[in-house]
């Protein structure tokens, strides 16, 4: 197996049943795998030889929790870069009333600590 990127929640719903995601399929070195993310651990990214991730997660009340473990497993995997999406600017903050701009500071937040120093990643925000 050779390094591979995992793009996390760009089908949504329809996975690999998807049109845009069959005709992804037919490329050479590309394989469709369906996977619940909120699943995915250290060791299964390293079997995977993941050295890039991109992800698109979800916006519900345990986002937090969910995408910060996933962000200790990259870390923890020896994952080079990530690139995350977020949400519109004015509503990452900390007092912000809608909950997934605090969860979205919450991440970003949480990247930006010492710990986390070796796992580079950038964010998508409009």
């Amino acid at each position: 197996m050779s390094p591979s990127i995992l793009v996390i929640g760009a089908t949504g719903n329809p996975g690999k049943s998807a049109p845009a995601s069959q005709k992804l399929a037919k490329l050479p070195h590309v394989e469709i795998l369906e996977k619940d993310w909120t699943a995915i651990d250290a060791a299964w990214l390293r079997s995977q030889e993941v050295t890039r991730v991109y992800i698109a997660p979800h916006n519900l009340p345990h986002q937090f929790v969910e995408e910060s473990a996933l962000h200790v497993a990259l870390l923890q995997a020896g994952v080079m870069y990530f690139v995350r999406v977020s949400t519109n600017v004015e509503y990452i903050g900390p007092t912000n009333p809608v909950f997934y701009g605090r969860s979205h500071w919450a991440i970003e937040n949480l990247l930006s600590q010492p710990a986390f120093g070796a796992l580079q990643w950038d964010v998508a925000s409009a």
